[in-house]
């Protein structure tokens, strides 16, 4: 031994912790792992897609034949923040109005993993003081005015269209296109077209459609179809609708492509690049009535022309309110599947990052990725006004409690249809003839349901503005 031993050995140290660091970080940023892109589209109806309706969305429908395709996935509430927030949380539905996080949001497992993590939102609901901002790197939300129903005004037309479908993709393909970047992605787009107001400029994307969109609508409260007035206000909205999804499904494909091709890995040597494997999955918060039912029998009056009509969302969970397309791609999911169970929009989080191999198999449960694995036998989830329980062929509806005063309100067992949306076949009882609702429903609501309502004001004014406060 010289006396430069210790000298020496203090270098080696030094250099261990120097190499043992690095390996750490190296192995809390794997390059292998994939980029993910979460798309929320606002407001989209399973049936306004191409999952039940053949034809509409082809952009997205050629993007699924790279993986699963969900025909019957059921949103955990009719409206934006328990539906996203129990999407964020994996958690089922806790109060009313809102969902607070209990437990490491989505976002915060992909931070912590070494993702850069982006948010990129056009609902003005989801805010850092809503705690939607958590795990986020950077968070970019559009200010409230861009969903105020005066935006009808042509001159409000320049914010909202700073916030449409075509701005937010191509923010989100320069994210991805990002050449200096050496960490895996995980990109959150929320899309807000589908929801109120309509931009009149994506009503000529939309064809008529006998039955939705012409001058006599069906609609299964009435004896006779809509006419005169009603029914040209009826199909007009159903038509500046179905633009709208048209137009958020061109710039879908846009996206698609995007992530599709990907880009190369950032060079290390003289390693050739290979290719980042992706995943990317496309689901809504919730559907949207569009006088597909009445309104509830104790509803104020509108005073409006369809004052019997339900256009909006929120107050009723039927299937177009909370039946939302699900379409998932990219590594480890299976290609050209359709899955047609019916399934919870609560577990694509964890199916995210399950895939994404940032754990094991959740205990919550994942999407099933093959006809042999589980569904679930009943879906529970809520809307500003109900509670509901969904099974494949029955959905139970349960008044809030003080409702229950009205003579016209009570509990539902309603028929659901599987393969197709049938509005008329929701509006009938199902065959048991039996509206008690299951022992497992009451048991699910007496465990995870603790009523609270919204005491913040700002996020008060704006379920105001939005029409989910009556």
């Amino acid at each position: 031994m010289t006396r430069f031993d210790p000298v020496l050995r203090l270098v080696f140290a030094a250099l261990l912790v120097v190499l043992v660091g690095c390996a750490s970080e190296e192995s809390r940023v794997p390059s292998a792992r994939p980029d993910v892109v979460l798309v929320v589209v606002d407001t989209l109806r399973a049936d306004r897609t191409g999952l039940l309706t053949p034809g509409l969305m082809p952009e997205m429908a050629a993007l699924a034949e790279r993986g699963v395709a969900y025909s019957t996935a059921v949103a955990p509430s009719s409206w934006t923040l328990p539906s996203i927030a129990a999407l964020f949380s994996g958690r089922e539905i806790t109060a009313r109005r809102t969902s607070a996080y209990h437990d490491p949001t989505l976002a915060e497992r992909f931070a912590e993993a070494g993702y850069r993590t982006v948010g990129l939102v056009a609902n003005p609901l989801l805010t850092d003081d809503n705690g939607f901002s958590r795990g986020f790197d950077e968070f970019d939300v559009a200010p409230a005015t861009t969903t105020s129903k005066r935006l009808a005004d042509a001159s409000m037309l320049p914010e909202l269209r700073r916030w449409d479908a075509a701005a937010l993709v191509s923010r989100a393909v320069r994210v991805l296109d990002d050449a200096s970047r050496a960490q895996p992605v995980f990109l959150y787009v929320h899309l807000m077209d589908p929801h109120l107001p309509y931009d009149p400029a994506h009503v000529p994307r939309a064809e008529a459609i006998e039955g939705w969109s012409t001058s006599e609508l069906p609609v299964v409260w009435r004896d006779e179809p809509l006419a005169g007035t009603e029914a040209k206000i009826a199909g007009t909205l159903r038509r500046a609708y179905d633009g709208q999804v048209a137009f958020v499904d061109e710039a879908l494909g846009r996206l698609g492509r995007m992530v599709v091709d990907g880009r190369p890995l950032p060079r290390n040597g003289d390693t050739p690049p290979a290719r980042r494997p992706w995943l990317m999955a496309v689901t809504s918060d919730h559907g949207e009535g569009l006088f597909s039912h009445r309104r509830n029998p104790d509803s104020p009056s509108s005073g409006e022309v369809l004052d019997e009509a339900y256009l909006e969302h929120g107050e009723q969970v039927y299937e177009e309110a909370v039946r939302v397309p699900l379409w998932l791609l990219g590594a480890g999911v299976p290609a050209q599947r359709r899955e047609t169970r019916p399934v919870a929009m609560t577990t694509l989080g964890a199916t995210l990052a399950h895939l994404a191999a940032l754990d094991e198999l959740p205990p919550g449960g994942v999407l099933p990725l093959a006809s042999t694995d589980p569904a679930p036998a009943t879906i529970f989830g809520t809307g500003t006004r109900d509670w509901f329980a969904r099974t494949p062929d029955a959905k139970y509806i349960a008044p809030f409690e003080e409702r229950l005063t009205h003579p016209d309100v009570d509990n539902r067992l309603l028929e659901v249809a599987s393969e197709r949306y049938l509005p008329e076949i929701e509006s009938r009882p199902h065959a048991s003839g039996d509206a008690n609702l299951p022992s497992s429903f009451l048991i699910w609501r007496a465990a995870n349901i603790t009523p609270s309502d919204v005491t913040d004001p700002a996020t008060y004014e704006r379920l105001k503005r939005l029409g989910y406060l009556k």
